[in-house]
């Protein structure tokens, strides 16, 4: 944690920001799983966005996406370097995005 930080961002790999400023930058995503061929691949690390949209232009199954597990955001807020976090979702009524990052907050509240 960096003590100079106020608040630490969190958010989810379907905010689609643009390139991070690096290691240590407030800004922690969580990647969301995207579905394809069987195998389950994490969004923004194991296939990046053009290697996704390449994908939707093939014949077959499109490819799908579920949200970040309590866990995976738990761990995200565990170490984001700051000892505020502000975390934005997708609202409940779209994903299960915002239900994670509440039960990961509620369990780090917990610790």
């Amino acid at each position: 944690m960096n003590a100079d930080l106020l608040t630490a961002l969190v958010v989810d790999s379907g905010a689609c920001l643009p390139a991070l400023p690096g290691p240590g930058a407030p800004v922690t995503v969580v990647p969301m799983a995207i579905e394809i061929d069987g195998r389950s691949l994490r969004d923004g690390v194991d296939i990046t966005s053009a290697e996704f949209y390449a994908l939707l232009d093939r014949p077959g199954p499109l490819p799908t996406s579920s949200s970040p597990s309590p866990g995976d955001y738990l761990t995200a807020f565990r170490e984001a370097p700051a000892g505020d976090i502000l975390c934005l979702a997708i609202p409940a009524r779209f994903s299960t995005m915002i239900r994670s990052a509440n039960l990961a907050a509620e369990m780090l509240r917990e610790e």
